[in-house]
């Protein structure tokens, strides 16, 4: 299914490029990916390429076993490019906001102080009224097992 439309999709962009679907599917097909081409992704490709080939050529029928890993292995290292950027983004991060800390620590002074008050406050009006006694409630008793010991849930061990 998903084969015949990216057909189809090929086909109107090839053969109707002046139409509206066509202008569109150009665009987002080939113009967009040829803006993101920077020369490692291309390098990148190459060693890819030339690292299935020699699978291919010198792994004999196995070879084909691992090269039809290669999307694998391109998803695995997208993953370490993109945990590498995830790393730069919060080291940025971080250094943006330590430029801060001086003004932040300015502004939150005032509230802190402000908020410490108003607990002692209240922890002072808690304590000013008269104390009540506090009532102790009484368990009531266990009922009598009737001497018959462990066995008085109507157990019998003979």
């Amino acid at each position: 299914m998903l084969i015949t439309l990216f057909f189809a999709a090929v086909a109107v962009m090839m053969l109707w490029p002046r139409t509206t679907a066509g202008a569109f599917l150009r665009r987002w097909l080939v113009e967009a990916p040829a803006r993101r081409l920077r020369p490692g992704v291309l390098i990148f490709g190459a060693v890819l390429l030339i690292v299935v080939a020699a699978a291919v050529t010198f792994g004999g029928s196995d070879g084909f076993m691992v090269a039809a890993q290669a999307p694998e292995a391109v998803a695995w290292f997208a993953t370490f490019d993109v945990a590498t950027w995830i790393d730069v983004i919060v080291v940025a991060w971080v250094l943006s906001a330590s430029g801060r800390i001086g003004a932040a620590l300015q502004a939150l002074g005032p509230a802190v102080a402000h908020a410490a008050g108003a607990v002692v406050a209240a922890m002072r009006a808690r304590g000013r009224g008269p104390r009540q006694a506090r009532r102790v409630r009484r368990r009531a008793p266990p009922p009598p097992d009737e001497g018959r010991g462990w066995a008085g849930g109507g157990l019998a061990f003979a």
